[in-house]
């Protein structure tokens, strides 16, 4: 991501900063607005999304704005048949739940590592 939210290693206040102002006290812990609006854009172009993980520490309220943006996204543009949405990773899949807009994703597995196996055609059949 170019922007993320952070916080110091203390859990002090969340700042939003570029990735070339990093430093050595910062946590990554969540994509930034500009980042959002970036895979945003990508997302609205693509035809199929494929999306594996969580965007950042979305069980902290503070942390859960990428992820939920991104969620949201992807399902928005499948609701609309923009895209094909396929999502796996049961922590990528509760947060899809937080959204309410579930049932909008074209295919979804708890399995996230099995998933992207599958879709590489590397399992053995």
């Amino acid at each position: 991501p170019q922007f993320f939210s952070r916080s110091e290693k203390n859990w002090g206040g969340v700042k939003i900063k570029n990735i070339n102002n990093i430093s050595k006290n910062d946590i990554i812990l969540d994509i930034g607005p500009e980042t959002v609006k970036l895979y945003s854009d990508f997302i609205k172009k693509a035809q199929t999304i494929v999306w594996n993980g969580p965007m950042g520490m979305f069980e902290d309220k503070n942390f859960k704005k990428g992820t939920l943006a991104i969620a949201k996204a992807i399902a928005i543009c499948a609701k609309k048949e923009k895209v094909f949405g396929v999502v796996g990773g049961g922590e990528t899949i509760k947060a899809l739940e937080m959204t309410k807009i579930f049932d909008y994703i074209d295919w979804t597995s708890t399995g996230g590592g099995a998933m992207l196996t599958y879709l590489s055609a590397t399992h053995n059949a």
